[in-house]
């Protein structure tokens, strides 16, 4: 029967790794060296019995993190080695665990989710493409809205001008009518006036 092994599960709250039995907290996901302990939502720094801890789970330990009135001695210093992180053999309880070696290897999330520890790191980078075919869409549009208000004054233009020409028309034909109508009289006139100079030549021949 294998021994059990030590498990570190994901520390969020700081972005490290923690061993929650003991509340011991390390430098980082990659840096096994425990800085501290979290006690009350804050990180402390070890007390001497902190440091037994650390002895016993053959944790390193960063000493200067430790209390200055807890004289430490560095008794069992260079027995403590890269500690041995993992689950028991057949243990899928499905929490957080973080595997020493390969920076590729994969950790299982706290919800069953598989999680990359080398995509973790990484900031997520904006869809640049996704901003542009919002910008393109947004001009697209704005262009199509002023097309069609251009539209509509010209269109509004175009009325205006033909109920102009439509009421000059009217205009002129009246106008035409009327220069008919006086053409006519002037045009009677000139007879009447005729007929009038006949009449007064025939009786002034009569007084000869």
């Amino acid at each position: 029967m294998s021994a059990e092994k030590t498990t570190l599960k994901i520390f969020r709250p700081l972005n490290t790794i923690w061993h929650e039995k003991s509340q011991l907290v390390f430098k980082s996901r990659t840096e096994h060296i425990v800085v501290g302990k979290w006690i009350n939502d804050q990180l402390k720094k070890l007390s001497s019995s902190d440091v037994e801890q650390c002895l016993n789970l053959k944790f390193k330990y960063d000493e200067n993190e430790v209390e200055d009135e807890d004289a430490v001695e560095e008794v069992g210093e260079e027995e403590v080695g890269e500690e041995e992180v993992g689950t028991e053999s057949g243990q899928d309880d499905g929490e957080e665990e973080v595997v020493e070696g390969d920076k590729q290897e994969v950790v299982e999330d706290a919800v069953g989710e598989m999680v990359n520890n080398e995509e973790t790191k990484k900031e997520e980078k904006p869809d640049y493409g996704k901003n542009e075919s919002l910008v393109s869409t947004v001009l697209v549009t704005k262009i199509n809205q002023q097309k069609q208000s251009i539209f509509n004054e010209m269109e509004s233009l175009v009325g205006l001008v033909n109920k102009e020409v439509v009421d000059l028309e009217g205009k002129f034909k009246q106008k035409s009518k009327d220069f008919e109508e006086l053409l006519e009289n002037f045009n009677n006139l000139e007879k009447d006036h005729k007929k009038l100079q006949a009449k007064f030549d025939g009786i002034k021949q009569l007084f000869n």
